[in-house]
């Protein structure tokens, strides 16, 4: 049958422009789920039941319901992980096998297997990466006793509200205790979620060869990357290096408030982090600091983020005493990318102009350093994604406009 030449011309315009379209992904590879990971934990947790997806194998006590939530998780980070190397060129190598896991029901089975197999101390976090047995191990805080304990209070609230609250009040009563049910629910999953997706980000870094288990990293390197990958919402698994964490962003802007950031000379070399009188606010300002600074720097600085990565892979960095000389043979001076990265977080939060640290640069320009060290545009990104923020940074001096509240900046000029 001959087509109309109208339609033939379009069915050959649709042939033409699919040529020239990405070509679609690929089907995962068949991976082996056979692996010394995974029968060594095997062996360890012999009544663990276990599940399989594309790219993951995992052993769990856990409700199902949950073991759905953590697979998916796996699944979306990993896509993630490899969508965003490949726009930064990071050339992660193919998994071996399929990746292992544990999710634990109990917390305290959690801590013994830590403390007993993997000889770790993880009192303070619901889950950790190790790289030397390439597993992660979670435990699952919905199971956790403090949050049953809150559940069941919140439970006992509702049946004294519906035995004896006056019953002009009772409705509103009601409303109020499961709203705040439904807030705590909300906040352990988001938190659940973004521990999932951390330490699948550590784990595939590291099996993948974009870090070397060998090597030794600087603290902000190591958790910056693997926070990219946190989940912000457990609604909402929008990750990776150009996605903004607002929940991270947010905790950096009342550090930046508050002038308790890290400079960036000291971030760039220490490891220890979190050892002042707050030590658990100080460390969640640390980690939300090396987010921001790790997820702008693939942003606007892609190429020198690729080759900085590359020397920790092979162990240059491996000193902290040379930390700041070979990151600055990279980089340039701390201080002066400092001031540049301070500009760029300055143009998402004008209210940053405010604060000590932007005051700071405030002076140091008018006493007549260099208002712009840097020509390109501080927010840069491969061709293949969308750029992040652009333009001049409001000059010295100006009054700040009013814009939305608090996010991150840097610390001293």
């Amino acid at each position: 049958m001959r087509l109309p030449l109208p339609i033939l011309l379009i069915a050959l315009a649709t042939v033409v422009s699919a040529a020239l379209a990405d070509p679609p992904p690929s089907a995962p590879a068949a991976l082996e789920e056979s692996s010394k990971a995974w029968s060594e934990v095997r062996e360890r947790l012999p009544t663990f039941r276990f599940a399989s997806t594309p790219h993951y194998m995992l052993l769990t006590d856990a409700p199902q319901e949950n073991v759905k939530k953590v697979l998916d998780m796996l699944e979306s980070t990993h896509d993630a992980f490899h969508v965003d190397c490949r726009k930064l060129q990071l050339d992660p190598a193919p998994l071996r096998h399929k990746l292992v896991a544990v999710l634990f029901a109990d917390k305290n089975a959690y801590l013994d297997f830590a403390r007993t197999v993997d000889r770790v101390d993880r009192k303070g976090v619901a889950g950790y990466y190790q790289p030397q047995s390439d597993r992660l191990v979670i435990y699952d805080i919905y199971s956790s006793p403090d949050l049953q304990k809150n559940l069941k209070i919140l439970r006992d609230n509702e049946r004294r509200i519906t035995q004896s609250a006056p019953a002009n009040k009772r409705n509103e009563l009601l409303q109020k205790n499961r709203a705040e049910r439904r807030k705590l629910i909300g906040q352990a999953e988001d938190s659940f979620l973004a521990t999932v997706g951390h330490e699948a980000a550590h784990q595939l870094f590291f099996h993948t060869g974009v870090q070397d288990p060998g090597k030794a990293y600087p603290l902000w390197v190591a958790e910056g990357l693997a926070t990219v990958f946190e989940v912000e919402d457990a609604d909402d698994k929008t990750v990776g290096f150009f996605n903004d964490n607002d929940r991270l962003r947010k905790t950096k802007r009342a550090a930046t408030a508050a002038d308790r950031l890290v400079p960036l000379r000291v971030l760039v070399t220490t490891d220890k982090p979190g050892a002042g009188a707050d030590a658990v606010s100080e460390l969640k300002e640390f980690y939300a600091q090396s987010h921001v600074l790790v997820s702008w720097m693939a942003r606007s600085r892609p190429t020198e983020f690729r080759l900085y990565l590359q020397a920790l892979r092979e162990g240059i960095h491996g000193d902290p005493r040379r930390r700041q000389p070979v990151f600055e043979s990279i980089f340039g001076p701390v201080a002066a990318l400092e001031r540049v990265w301070l500009r760029a977080e300055a143009r998402r939060w004008v209210e940053l102009w405010d604060t000590p640290a932007g005051r700071r640069l405030k002076d140091f320009e008018a006493r007549g350093g260099a208002p712009q060290e840097d020509s390109r545009d501080d927010d840069a990104a491969p061709a293949q994604v969308e750029p992040g923020d652009a333009g001049d940074a409001r000059p010295a001096g100006t009054e700040p406009s009013k814009a939305p509240p608090p996010g991150g900046a840097s610390s001293a000029p």
